[in-house]
């Protein structure tokens, strides 16, 4: 497990995916469609201000290496 840091595209995919598959099994998230890319972007670069300036935390939990869960 880590938290947020800077937010690359590479994370930006891995949450997606992720949050993607939540919203589509029903879970709420948060979104009641699949968000876009730049949803997600978005929603991650609030994350990282309000982790930077410690008002919150993300932890993102990876399995070899790969994002598969995370929480706020």
């Amino acid at each position: 497990m880590q938290w947020i840091g800077e937010v690359d595209d590479q994370t930006t995919l891995e949450v997606h995916r992720v949050v993607s598959a939540v919203v589509a099994l029903g879970g709420a998230v948060g979104w009641l469609q699949i968000p876009t890319l730049v949803d997600i972007g978005q929603w991650l670069g609030g994350w990282h201000a309000a982790v930077t300036t410690k008002r919150a935390g993300l932890v993102l939990c990876r399995v070899d290496g790969q994002i598969q869960a995370l929480g706020g």
